[in-house]
């Protein structure tokens, strides 16, 4: 059945975020990064997504609760300083910390 299909491949997708946050932190890099993704994919939905047991993706709203409580259970003690955010992207970022080339 297509619904239980759907089931499945948000429940992948979330699995896939996990993973990335786990590899994230294992290259270097601090995996809150992860948490400004979702935040541009919410702006790029402007709430106009399906209701999520249609959707083949969790919410970026869901993805956000799910990720925010990973990290608070993955550090408790605060994600650690020795974690890079990266470079900076060419063009830099607007006032919320997000990519100019991400313009909505």
């Amino acid at each position: 059945n297509q619904l239980t299909q759907l089931r499945f491949s948000r429940e992948d997708e979330s699995e896939s975020d996990h993973y990335g946050l786990k590899y994230m932190a294992q290259a270097g890099y601090d995996p809150t990064g992860m948490l400004k993704v979702m935040e541009v994919l919410k702006e790029a939905s402007k709430g106009a997504s399906p209701p999520e047991f249609l959707a083949t993706h969790p919410l970026p709203e869901s993805r956000l609760v799910e990720i925010r409580d990973e990290l608070k259970q993955a550090y408790p003690n605060g994600i650690p300083s020795d974690l890079t955010p990266g470079r900076p992207l060419p063009g830099g970022a607007d006032d919320r910390g997000l990519p100019r080339a991400f313009r909505f």
